[in-house]
This record gives C-alpha cells, structure tokens and sequence, in this order.
C-alpha cells in the first residue's frame, strides 16, 4: 500500500487523519502523541479519516469516494419548473423481454454494508417551525400539484464525474414530512442519452440485504455495495420503485438529465418505453458514490449557487463549469484526477435560507450535510456569496459568514479553495456604486487568503477588463449576472488545477 500509492496523495490523507484526530481529542500531553500515532498508521496502512482505504482483517477495504451529487431542497411532487436544459429522451423501440435485474454486490467494507443513516451535521440541518429555513411552497409553483403515483417507478440518469469499480446511492427524506418507501431500486448504465438502459449492467440495489428500505421523515441512507463497472463519461440510471410518499419530498429542483416516471414496478426494464412522465427534478437521489481506482485524488465539493447550479447555462447538466472542470481532471493522469461534487443550488445565500427557485437552505446550514458528509472529500470549493451581496448585506456580515464556513470545513479536515464574487452590474436597475463597494471589499478580503488554502478568482476570470463591475459580454447569458456556455468554459478554463490539490495557492495576489 505505501508503495502504490503516491507520496502528495498520501500526505494529503495524512494531513486530514491528523486534523481530524486534532479536532477530537482534548487538550493534554497525549494529543501530540495520538497525532503521531496517525501518522505513523497512515504511513503504514494508508489511514484515512474521511473515506481512503483501510485495512481490514489484513485486507484493504474499498476507498470510496463520492462521484456525484445534488443539494436537496424541500419540493413538492407537483412542481416540476421548465429549466430550459433537459434533454429530451430519444425515440425507443417498443419494449422487449428483458433478464430481471440481478442482485450483484461487492463484499462489504463494514458496518456500511447495513441500510445506514447518513451522520447528521446537527439539528440545523433540516429548519424547524419558526426558523429562517423553508416552510412551504412559494407562490410561483402550482395550486394543485400534478398527477403523482403513488405506484410508480422514476428512472432518473445521473452522470458522475469519476469512474469506478462498483457504486453504491445515498437517498435522502432530508424535507419529508412522513417516511417514503421503495420497494424496488436498481442501477445501470444507460444505452445512450435516454431512458434505455444496458440490459447486461442492470443490477438491483439493497440496503441491509434487503430489497426494500424505508427513510424515515430527516433520514438519509446508503445503500449496499454493488458490484458494476462504470467508466467517465457514461450515463448512471438510478431507477426507484415508490410505494408510499408524501406530497412534500426532498429532490434538486433542476435536473438537466432525464427524470421520468412510469406506473408501476418497472425497475430494471430495459427499452425505457413505459417512461411516458417527464419530471424536472431529481427526487430522493442524493449521491452516487464509486470505488475509486488506486492513486485517484480526493473529491473535491464545489458549494455554490446558481452560478455552480448551471443556471441558464444550456440544453444539459454537463455544461456547468464543474462539469467541464471535471472533463479536464479526467484526462490527466490518476493522482491528479478528483471528482468534483456539485452542490450548487439556485439562490443560495451565505447567510439566510432562500424561498426562490426552490427553497433551500443558507450554505452556513447546509455546509454539514452537502459538504462535510461526502465520501472521500479532501476539498470544499467556497461559492457562494453573491446573492447576500445583492439583497444588500454588508460586507463584514458576508466576510464573518465565508469565514465561519472555511473554519468549519477546516475543522473537518479538508482543505479550502474561496471563490471570489462576479459582477452583476447592468444598465438599468441594477445595484449601485455602494453595492458593488461591498463586492471589491469582499472580493479584497477573498483574495487576501485570510480564511482559505486557496484562491479561485472567478472575478478576474469572467469580468471585462473595460467594466470591472459587469461580466464580460461573451460570457453573459443576458441577464448580467449568470453566464452563458462560453463563460462556464472559460471559468473551468480559468482554475489553476495545483489549487485543488494543496500544490498552489491560487490567484492570491489582488488583482
């Protein structure tokens, strides 16, 4: 293990064991001789605190690691908004006798192996009556929420930014307000870019040996191992059997893959035909996790808003410029490719939940479950800020917010990269001088490296170097604040890849 590894990656996952050890023990003479004891072990066995490899009865265990994932909001199984970039299924055959799916799992690495609720980051995570989190549905969704059954199967295509060996989901009920029940799941990899699967790669998926798992109103659990080879660049389908829901569920309200419905047990049928509803929205599917081949890199967790969410940015989710950041980590050799985990989401703020494009909750509330949870994260990607800026906080409030969240991140052991604020000024109606003061203070302080590892100067990137307060014209989608393909191209573009592993600092120096 010490020899197939390389020496940065490990440093890396040694540098998270210690700080995560440190954040744990309390002060005494024993703490420094507990750290080196990490050390010693990582040197040795390869420990890591955050999902690496273990050895277990002499054998290494399984190094997971998240490959994708979504921000869960609180929606409501009638709303489904037109996002302008779902890809429209092609044309399948009729159906055609197809193997029923065939239940196939990698040995277990553990106690993961049984249906596990996810670790809750605390009570904050899901807002209570009377909080600033999201109470309900806001005025813009429909009075009466669309036919919904309550027997039926969704078949949602999923697209992860890393290969692996086998997979495993993570399914949320993180808003719900009773328990929901799937009485049938299962996994493949898709026959192209619709609803048509690989007969041959379709394998169910259990939770605790069992075919069927219920997720308790706040649950969250992962599922069994499953043994399927998935390379980068092809499409995961997740098909969920629901048998009993409510009419609040916990999804991502802007799915740019195919999420379908049919009546019915249809997991694991193979021409997609009986998938004649078309959803919006990801609905219960958190994460999809794989083993990571020797030598890849730690995840790295992008928090943002609806500039990472891919807002207006195309016909299809594999756009966003963490889409094409992790196009590029996937051409370059093993020790310098990472997953990159989008957790935007649209309208996000620092400091306050958000009630527009699907309520979500403020990135202080939300850092525990998106971020700090996800397998085999080494980097947390700070971008979020813009909105609090625009709805007219102060500078020293989103300073105080931003820190408080590399701190916390910090604390969990993983490295932090800030993301400096775009502009978002125009012609008419937009904020003002003392509005784009509090940007260039914020922006100052980002740059300044105070709080964080690293430096992604979005600003610099994408702004016009004629109109610092405005994004440049060949990046802006129309409306002056979200950007079009052309920007998310030259933001993926834009990061200096060392910053993602510890190597460099990034843009540091004010610009």
């Amino acid at each position: 293990m010490l020899l197939a590894t390389p020496i940065h990656s490990r440093l890396r996952r040694l540098r998270r064991a210690v700080s995560w050890a440190l954040a744990r023990l309390r002060p005494g003479p024993s703490t420094v001789a507990a750290a080196l004891g990490c050390l010693l072990v990582g040197l040795v066995c390869g420990t890591t605190a955050a999902g690496g490899p273990r050895r277990t009865g002499g054998e290494v265990a399984p190094d997971w690691t998240g490959a994708w994932s979504v921000s869960s909001q609180r929606l409501s199984t009638g709303w489904n908004p037109p996002t302008g970039r779902g890809r429209s299924p092609r044309t399948v055959p009729a159906p055609s006798p197809v193997p029923s799916p065939v239940p196939s799992s990698v040995p277990s690495p553990g106690p993961s192996s049984v249906p596990s609720p996810v670790p809750s980051p605390g009570p904050s995570s899901r807002p209570s009556p009377g909080t600033t989190g999201p109470t309900g549905r806001p005025a813009t969704r429909p009075a009466a929420p669309e036919p919904f059954p309550v027997d039926a199967t969704l078949r949602m295509l999923v697209r992860p930014t890393l290969g692996g060996s086998a997979v495993r989901i993570r399914l949320a009920n993180t808003f719900g307000e009773g328990p929901v029940t799937f009485a049938a799941v299962g996994v493949a990899v898709a026959a192209g870019t619709g609803p048509a699967l690989e007969p041959e790669t379709s394998r169910a998926v259990t939770f605790g040996g069992s075919q069927t798992v219920t997720v308790p109103a706040g649950g969250r659990v992962l599922s069994d191992p499953v043994a399927l080879a998935l390379r980068y660049g092809q499409d995961l389908v997740v098909d969920l059997g629901v048998s009993r829901h409510q009419v609040t569920v916990t999804g991502h309200a802007s799915a740019g893959f195919p999420c379908l419905a049919a009546q019915g047990n249809q997991v694991g049928e193979g021409t997609g035909a009986p998938f004649t509803t078309r959803l919006s929205s990801w609905l219960w599917l958190e994460a999809v996790d794989v083993v990571r081949d020797p030598g890849v890199g730690d995840a790295v967790v992008v928090l943002g808003d609806s500039l990472a969410d891919g807002r207006r940015s195309g016909p299809a989710f594999d756009r966003r410029w963490t889409d094409l950041l992790a196009a590029r980590l996937n051409r370059l050799p093993a020790e310098q490719r990472h997953a990159v985990l989008n957790q935007g989401v649209a309208g996000n703020r620092v400091l306050r939940a958000a009630t527009c494009c699907g309520a979500n909750d403020a990135a202080l509330t939300r850092l525990g479950r998106d971020a700090l949870t996800q397998a085999g994260t080494g980097t947390v990607i700070i971008a979020v800020g813009v909105n609090d800026v625009r709805d007219g906080a102060s500078a020293g409030s989103v300073i105080a917010g931003l820190s408080q969240l590399a701190a916390q991140a910090r604390a969990a052991g993983l490295r932090t990269v800030g993301v400096t604020l775009t502009p978002f000024g125009c012609d008419l109606g937009c904020p003002g001088a003392e509005v784009e003061s509090v940007r260039a203070e914020v922006n100052a302080w980002i740059r300044s490296g105070e709080a964080y590892d690293g430096v992604i100067d979005a600003d610099r990137i994408l702004r016009d170097p004629e109109r610092p307060d405005r994004l440049l014209s060949a990046y802006d989608c129309g409306d002056h604040l979200h950007l079009n393909d052309a920007g998310n191209a030259a933001m993926a573009a834009g990061v200096d890849l060392a910053v993602l592993d510890g190597t460099a600092g990034g843009d540091r120096a004010v610009r």
